[in-house]
């Protein structure tokens, strides 16, 4: 069953949980509102991952993102906008 565009965007837009796509540069092009109330932003499409990640997360993540040809899914912690995770 395919499921439209619109029908994608309202179940997405009314989860509680964070739903964000990042491009190829680790840029978000993407997030649900949920992703804004979770780490305290106006907006974070046009940031990147790096403005979210702790300064001693392994940066293993974006070596498999770069060299994967499928899109990759990882569990990471990452900073509210105030600097907790």
């Amino acid at each position: 069953m395919a499921v439209s565009d619109a029908l994608f965007r309202a179940i997405v837009q009314h989860v509680d949980d964070p739903v964000a796509i990042v491009d190829a540069h680790h840029t978000f092009v993407y997030a649900n509102p949920s992703t804004i109330d979770v780490f305290g932003y106006d907006n974070v499409v046009g940031m990147t991952l790096h403005d979210f990640l702790p300064p001693d997360a392994p940066l293993v993540l974006f070596d498999q993102m770069q060299t994967s040809d499928t899109p990759v899914s990882r569990t990471v912690s990452l900073l509210h906008k105030d600097g907790h995770a």
